[in-house]
């Protein structure tokens, strides 16, 4: 960016640097919104494997009423649709990951709030 004139003699000039944001790791278009944990091999496990490399990472799930029925500080360990062992019934359940990554050169924490799908 370039004024002329600029204040106090001669043209000013500022150089800006843009990072491609949709590259990092917590794009919410790289989460899933629906996993089917029946034991096939694919989608058995809501996880969130582009963050395995965060410093600090939390993820949380909660039912429709807010109970917390997740949480893990694993990155590489992701929800298998139960509570206690016992399946949960196929529904939209609230997740909440807070992360702390590197991006752009600086340790950033991040949080990220959506929906998953659970069908049975």
């Amino acid at each position: 960016i370039t004024v002329d004139p600029a204040p106090c003699n001669g043209p000013w000039t500022q150089t800006l640097h843009l990072s491609d944001l949709s590259a990092s790791p917590f794009n919410q278009d790289k989460i899933p919104n629906v996993f089917t944990p029946n034991g096939d091999g694919t989608n058995d496990q809501f996880i969130l494997s582009e963050l395995k490399d965060a410093n600090a990472y939390v993820l949380t799930i909660y039912n429709r009423w807010g109970v917390k029925v997740f949480q893990s500080t694993n990155p590489l360990q992701g929800w298998d649709g139960t509570q206690d062992g016992q399946d949960l019934p196929a529904d939209t359940y609230a997740f909440v990951v807070e992360a702390r990554l590197l991006q752009c050169g600086l340790t950033q924490m991040r949080t990220l709030r959506g929906e998953i799908t659970l069908v049975r």
